[in-house]
């Protein structure tokens, strides 16, 4: 009999074995994709323009969503910014307004705001976010657009409503550009419904790169720059998450713009 027990037991021990170690193994991957959700990389990116122009600096964030942004504005107190764009989904349904106040009065210390809407914008209370964007001095670019003079003549940034959220209006946005563009679009499948080549770059959010990724497998494509209808397009894998703060196979992000003159267009022989 007391050999049954002893044989019994010395077969528990195996499973109890692997059952440890697997909730182990479960606990240390879920503390480094929150590790990773909330990391801060910072890649510095360029866009060149074909004019002659003094480069300009832009802080680009994007899909900030229920994050504080007070270690990126902490780590670039002293940096010599000319704009600050947000890509959309700066908060989302359940976000505190004094969160959504904090951040930009971090963001907007560093230099002029602009921003466009992304779909989980409005999925809270966005009329009290208009007005909280607005009290901060935040150019609002809906369907709209801004212009720049530059030594060698002037560029265009235009904003596009959310595809799937908002009212985006592309003749009107087309309507008001100069031949030197660059687009700031939520959604980066904006791109497709504009006239091809009609932006010199378009810069965009929304995917967070999948945020979840099993290798190469994600429910959307990695950051990064693309060629898209004829122009150069920028995804942000975005600085905050959605539903879960978790990553893998991505990092929170966020990028630093070095907006340029296009020497071998400007001045090529």
């Amino acid at each position: 009999m007391l050999l049954k027990i002893e044989t019994k037991e010395s077969e528990r021990a195996p499973v109890i074995f692997l059952i440890s170690a697997a909730l182990l193994i479960a606990a240390l991957l879920l503390l480094y994709m929150r590790r990773l959700a909330f990391s801060s990389r910072v890649t510095r990116e360029t866009i060149e323009l074909p004019l002659k122009m003094r480069t300009k600096t832009v802080l680009l964030i994007s899909d900030i969503h229920r994050r504080k942004t007070d270690v990126v504005v902490k780590d670039h107190r002293s940096s010599d910014f000319d704009m600050v764009w947000i890509g959309g989904d700066l908060a989302e349904k359940g976000v505190p307004e004094e969160r959504i106040r904090q951040n930009l009065e971090e963001l907007s210390s560093l230099a002029p705001v602009y921003f466009v809407w992304g779909n989980n914008d409005y999925e809270g209370a966005a009329a009290a976010m208009e007005s909280v964007l607005k009290e901060f001095g935040v150019t609002i670019l809906r369907n709209s657009s801004v212009e720049f003079q530059e030594e060698g003549g002037s560029w265009t940034l235009a904003g596009v409503d959310d595809l799937t959220m908002g009212r985006p209006s592309f003749t009107r946005i087309e309507d008001g550009l100069s031949d030197i563009a660059v687009l700031l679009s939520h959604n980066p499948d904006a791109v497709r419904w504009f006239q091809t080549g009609r932006f010199t770059c378009a810069v965009s959010g929304h995917t967070h790169g999948g945020q979840i990724r099993l290798g190469p497998f994600g429910i959307a494509e990695r950051g990064g720059w693309k060629y898209r209808n004829g122009m150069r397009l920028f995804i942000s894998e975005g600085y905050g998450t959605t539903r879960l703060p978790l990553r893998l196979g991505t990092r929170s992000e966020y990028h630093i713009l070095h907006i340029c003159t296009d020497e071998q267009k400007v001045f090529k022989s």
